[in-house]
């Protein structure tokens, strides 16, 4: 038997199987859910990139003070 063979019955009987779906309200609240949290991480990358702009704008103050 070759590898292409084995490949193509592998793919059919994967097309026939029937994977089980939660139902239609918990997958819409999964995706809310997940929006959301998405939500929050975007907020929390802008709050991280505005703190790591303040601090390398205190290291850059800081520096041009000792050196002054």
């Amino acid at each position: 038997m070759n590898p292409t063979g084995a490949r193509a019955r592998a793919s059919t009987r994967w097309r026939r199987r029937t994977l089980p779906l939660p139902p239609l309200a918990e997958q819409k609240h999964v995706v809310t859910k997940a929006t959301h949290l998405m939500s929050l991480l975007d907020d929390l990358e802008a709050k991280l990139r505005k703190q790591e702009e303040t601090a390398t704008r205190l290291a850059e103050s800081l520096a041009a003070a000792v050196a002054a």
